[in-house]
């Protein structure tokens, strides 16, 4: 078996089909690759659709689980594949035709841990959107995962990227029971990696869905932002050794954090407090960029202040603007 395809799929029965027939237009023999849905606990008919999808494509299979949740689901699609590659497919979108070869080739001809490649992102009715990823500055050499993680250029979704099975399994490489689930796995999986490469091959079609997870987002998911940053300062912990690597995760701690703490005022949430108590409960603050800031001085001088000075720049902004 050359790929694994694995897809978890709760209550996702208006895109199955699409996404399963996706598979079945490749430039490789169905025996072999593989395609697994994790059947996440739904509550709607997809048993009746995966049944009959089952009955037209010998390289589908599913496995029905208690609802776990996507990490849950994904880390279940590890432990299930045959494959020596693997990739993650979400049940809402699909694969571009004839791209599981080129895949295959590219992986196992550079005998590659993990590849980058690249997505269109469509809105429901084919429309092409804005990615907002600079993907070609990433190095089309086979690099090792510390070179091609401090360029800094890398996508965190899960899906964007092949993966050989034995690194993961190897490494216990697992998804921790979050949303921001890619925000955490991404970086240690590429730290981890001997080798590495971006490859501009057009694979996958992202949609933008209503249903979405993105297209709901709601005030206390800035909160699981915070554990993944802390499940990361854990990770970076055993690599205090190395200077530069430890810098790089400090600065990506630091400023994923700000980020999120802008994003919050900007989105007109009041959970600033609780923000910052999460922060200091997991041991993240100080923050820590790597190039000195008048944001982060303020912030780690005074979150409170921060908060108050940063509504004021915003609201001044919004003023000149209108």
């Amino acid at each position: 078996m050359k790929l694994s395809i694995i897809i978890p799929a709760y209550n996702a029965v208006n895109y199955l089909r699409r996404c399963v027939e996706s598979l079945s237009n490749q430039d490789l023999p169905f025996n072999c690759y593989e395609a697994i849905v994790i059947n996440d606990g739904s509550t709607d008919n997809s048993i009746e659709i995966l049944d009959l999808l089952c009955s037209k494509y010998s390289f589908l299979r599913y496995v029905t689980t208690e609802n776990c949740g996507l990490s849950l689901a994904r880390n279940r699609g590890v432990l299930e594949a045959s494959g020596e590659y693997l990739l993650f497919l979400d049940s809402d979108d699909s694969i571009c035709p004839n791209v599981l070869g080129s895949i295959y080739r590219e992986m196992a001809s550079n005998q590659l841990d993990m590849m980058l490649m690249n997505y269109l992102f469509l809105s429901t009715d084919d429309a092409s959107l804005d990615i907002p990823f600079k993907m070609d500055a990433n190095s089309r050499m086979v690099v090792g995962g510390k070179d091609f993680l401090m360029s800094d250029h890398y996508p965190p979704m899960v899906w964007i990227y092949a993966y050989k099975r034995s690194f993961l399994i190897d490494n216990k490489l697992e998804m921790i029971p979050i949303w921001h689930e890619d925000e955490e796995f991404t970086p240690r999986a590429i730290c981890l990696a001997d080798r590495i490469k971006y490859y501009p091959l057009l694979f996958y079609r992202y949609y933008q869905n209503e249903g979405s997870y993105m297209m709901h987002y709601q005030e206390s998911n800035v909160l699981y932002l915070i554990a993944a940053m802390s499940s990361l300062a854990v990770f970076r912990r055993s690599y205090s050794f190395d200077y530069e690597l430890n810098r790089y995760f400090d600065d990506h701690i630091a400023t994923t954090l700000m980020q999120l703490f802008k994003n919050s005022i900007k989105r007109g949430y009041r959970n600033q407090k609780e923000i910052i108590l999460k922060m200091k409960e997991a041991n993240l603050l100080p923050l820590h960029p790597r190039k000195p800031h008048f944001y982060f001085c303020l912030f780690n001088f005074s979150p409170f202040l921060f908060e108050i000075y940063y509504r004021v720049i915003k609201r001044k902004f919004r003023k000149n603007n209108f």
